[in-house]
C-alpha cells in the first residue's frame, strides 16, 4: 500500500472516529447509499475518497472509498464498520488519491442531503 493511499485510509478512519459520537443513540438508521463524483465538465472521478460530516454540528459522519467511479458509504458504530448513513444535511470533503501535493483535501461548499428514500447520490467537484 502506498504512503499516499496510507494517509487517505487513516484521515478517514481519525474523521470518523471524531464524528461518529452520536450514531450509538437508538435512532440510527443506516440509509445505503452508492454514488460517484463528477468533475466540474461533467466526467466520472476514477479514484478518491469522500467524506461526509453532518451540518451544523458533525455528528455524524460517513465515509466511502472511490473506486471505478463509484462509492459506497460507510459509518462507524462502536467498533464497527456499518454500510450506510443517517439521514440528515451533510458537508462534503473529496481527497483524491494522488502523489501531487496540490491534490490536498477539498471541503465541497455545497450541503447534500441524505433522505430515507435515497439510494443514489452524485457529488459535482466545485
Amino acid at each position: 500500500m502506498s504512503r499516499v493511499t496510507t494517509l487517505f485510509l487513516s484521515l478517514g478512519i481519525c474523521f470518523l472516529s471524531s464524528c461518529n459520537k452520536a450514531v450509538t443513540e437508538p435512532e440510527f438508521i443506516p440509509i445505503l447509499v452508492t454514488g460517484k463524483v463528477l468533475e466540474t465538465n461533467g466526467s466520472p472521478v476514477k479514484d478518491g475518497m469522500v467524506m461526509l460530516r453532518s451540518v451544523p454540528n458533525g455528528e455524524h459522519g460517513a465515509s466511502g472509498k472511490l473506486e471505478n467511479g463509484t462509492f459506497k458509504l460507510f459509518t462507524i458504530v462502536g467498533n464497527e464498520k456499518v454500510e450506510g448513513i443517517p439521514a440528515g444535511k451533510y458537508r462534503v470533503t473529496f481527497a483524491r488519491f494522488s502523489t501531487n501535493q496540490a491534490d490536498l483535501p477539498v471541503d465541497l461548499k455545497a450541503n447534500y442531503e441524505i433522505k430515507p428514500d435515497q439510494s443514489d447520490l452524485e457529488i459535482k467537484l466545485e
